[in-house]
Formats: C-alpha cells, structure tokens, sequence
C-alpha cells in the first residue's frame, strides 16, 4: 500500500494506492463512494496514468499519534476511542462491508477537532485482519495511557486482555465499556487518589497556616492575643466592683489585691506568649525555604482576582533570551527584527492554538488548533503540517500535510498568516 498526502486550495487528502489491483467496479467500493457511512472519512477515486488512486478527505482531523504525541490517554478519551471503534463496526455491518478492510493502525485514526468525532479510513484491500489490527491498537496505547488515571489504567488494560483473549468482539467489548462506566458511577467517592488529593490540600492549609501566623507575629499582637487580654480586664473590674459593693474591705487593700492578681496573671501571659513565639520560631525554621515560597505564591493566587490570574496564566513564562539557549535552534516572528523567539528545546515541538496539546501556542484565528510539528533528527530540523486548514508555506511554497521537509538556516515559514524565521546556527 502506497500512502502519500496532497493539498488542494483548503482541502488535505489522504491518498492510498494498491499496485496491480482493480477495486473500482467492487459492490464494497461502491457503497464506500456513494455513501457518506458515519464514522468513516469521504473517499473519491481520481485516476492517474490509469492507476487508481483513493483520496480521503482529512481536512481540520489530526492523527491519534499526533493527538497524543505529548499527552497521555484518560478515562474519558479511552472511553471515546474504544465506542468509535465499536460504532463504525457496527455501521459497517449494516452495509455489509468486510471489517478486516478498516485501517486501525494509529497513523490512519482521525479526530475532527471541530466536533470531536473520530474517523477511520476503510480502504478495499482486504489484506489485514481487524482482530490483530485491534490488539496492535490497545499494544500502542498500554504505555501511553496516565498512569495516575486508575480508571483508565483499568479500562485500558481490560481492554487489551479482552482483545488477547477474544479478538474484536464489538458485543462483548461495548458490554465491558458500559459496565465500567456503571461501575465508575456507583462506587464511592472515597479512593487512594482522592485520599491522596485531600492529604496535599491539608499540607498545603498547614503551610500558609504557618505563614500567617509568621506574619502576624511580625506585625505585633495578633488579635486573638488581645482578645482574652480584654476578657481578663473585664472579668477584674466586675469583681473589684462587687467585693466593693458588699464587703466591708478598704479600697486600700481592694487596689493591692487586684494589683498583686493583675502582676501574676501579666506574668502568666508574658511566659505563654515568649513560649508560643519559640514554638511558631522553630515552626519556621522547620519549613524548607522553597516550601515557603510556595506558601506565599499560593497566599497571592488566593488573593488575587479572577482577571488578574487568568492574565498572569496567559502570560507565561519569560522566555530566556541566552544561557542555555544559546545553541538552540528557534523561530523568530519576522514583523520585526525583534519580533518573539519560540526556542525549539524538545525533540517533537508543536505548534498551533490549541494552549493544552501544543509546545508553541499561537494565539491566532487561521491557525489551526493542531498546525504543525518540527522534529528533531540527526540530519537536522523537519518540519511536518499537520492537516491545517490554511495550510503552511516553507520558502514560498505550500508544503503537504504529513510529510516531512528539512529545515535550513533562516528558511521563512507562515503558518496560515504568521511568518516566522528559523534559526540553526
């Protein structure tokens, strides 16, 4: 199976050949080109020197491989994937088309990122077995899955021992998704993750405990202090005036009395607070210097207003201008000479406006959610489009989406709109 990819205006097409064999008059390809079946992508023949050549449509779609290329899969996403897998199964069923003809390889799985729905390519070839394609999927996903997820440590390997044992069996395997969903449902709240969550926040609360208390000791007394202070006072003046009131005792001896109870009870509280400022001292000491920065950057987040942090998130990090990023290859925007600096650090970087799925977030309308990616190898820097809409153009020239281009000093990339400078040396 030959596979290459073409642009045409703002389409992206996945092309498939198969040498020497003629699918075109089959009752399965017609159904194939004259239906749009829910969960595969549109297909057309075109004819080239007399050889047919299928082409899906894969605009605004990315790959599973570059979907989570830097995440990990979830609960949830296993639970999406494993029902599409199941509901184009069964749509094949319905038109009677054979299922070992469904690419499950992970390159050939798309998701629109519009609407989220995922789509398969059934290329008429026959040639593959959907049990072992299924089992070859769940093989990919085993290291990938979050490991801190243990839902979906559950379901994923569920899945793959299921697929072991029985193949693809869309009966059986919706029946296993759907019990562990029920299952998530009615267990209790209380889990080691949970437990694991509460113990962090109850940290966290002792820290800024910690710090507050610091802090008021600095100002003076706390007002917790004053309190009982004021309580002793009230209590003294309330009894001077009723042993005054029905006693025959002297004023004289009245004054020395509360006089003599006033130096004692001052003495206690001189002696308890000297003793809780050692405590609170040695408290302090006790905390890591970074812990107590933390404390403080979390008493400001806790104070800070909506707007305020939502700005700071987007702001980001500064990014270091030299150092350790000096021999570092980046791209540059090219409005100006001083236009911002993307440092390419990692071996797959990419790019696009979706802020949680990319390294370089691009916060402009015409570039896709997932545009591109840039590899590292040891021949150098490749840049790859990834089915973006309005296209990427390298050195003046649309480059085809899923194919790799090497990267040279100071080539000019545009990313629908944004041009950008790359940088090796």
């Amino acid at each position: 199976m030959e596979v290459s990819y073409k642009r045409s205006m703002s389409c992206s097409y996945l092309v498939l050949q198969e040498p020497d064999e003629e699918f075109q008059n089959t009752y399965q390809t017609h159904i194939l080109l004259e239906n749009q079946i829910v969960g595969l992508c549109s297909c057309k023949i075109q004819k080239i020197d007399g050889k047919e050549f299928f082409y899906y449509e894969i605009t605004g779609c990315q790959t599973l491989c570059n979907l989570f290329e830097t995440k990990k899969f979830k609960r949830k996403d296993l639970e999406e994937l494993f029902l599409a897998v199941v509901r184009v199964m069964e749509n094949l069923d319905g038109y009677l088309m054979n299922r070992d003809s469904l690419l499950l390889n992970p390159s050939y799985i798309y998701r629109n990122l519009d609407n989220g729905e995922y789509l398969f390519i059934w290329f008429p070839q026959g040639s593959r077995m959907a049990d072992r394609e299924f089992q070859n999927l769940t093989e990919y996903i085993l290291p990938r899955i979050h490991h801190q997820d243990e839902d979906a440590v559950t379901l994923g390997y569920g899945i793959y021992k299921e697929s072991v044992e029985s193949g693809l069996r869309t009966e059986s395997l919706k029946a296993y998704i759907y019990t562990e969903i029920q299952e998530k449902k009615d267990e209790p709240r209380e889990n080691p993750v949970y437990e694991e969550e509460t113990e962090k926040e109850k940290e966290r609360q002792r820290i800024l405990d910690d710090f507050y208390n610091a802090e008021e000791e600095e100002q003076g007394i706390s007002l917790r202090e004053k309190v009982p202070a004021c309580t002793v006072m009230i209590l003294l003046i309330v009894l001077f005036l009723t042993i005054r009131n029905f006693t025959d005792i002297s004023v004289g001896y009245l004054c020395l009395g509360a006089a003599a109870l006033l130096a004692v009870i001052g003495g206690g509280a001189a002696v308890w607070y000297l003793l809780g400022r050692g405590v609170r001292a040695e408290k302090k000491k006790n905390i890591p210097s970074w812990e107590w920065e933390r404390a403080e950057d979390e008493a400001e987040k806790m104070e800070m207003p909506l707007q305020e942090k939502e700005e700071q998130e987007e702001v980001g990090k500064t990014v270091v201008l030299h150092g350790e990023n000096a021999a570092v290859p980046y791209l540059q925007q090219a409005e100006n000479e001083f236009g911002r600096q993307y440092f390419l650090q990692k071996e797959v970087n990419v790019i696009g406006k979706k802020k949680d799925c990319v390294d370089i977030w691009l916060n402009v309308a015409t570039i896709s959610r997932i545009h591109a990616k840039i590899v590292r190898k040891t021949e150098g820097d490749f840049l790859i489009d990834l089915n973006s809409r309005n296209g990427t153009i390298l050195n003046g020239r649309y480059i085809n989406p899923e194919e790799e281009y090497l990267l040279e000093d100071k080539s000019t990339i545009i990313f629908a709109e944004s041009r950008f400078c790359y940088y090796c040396s």
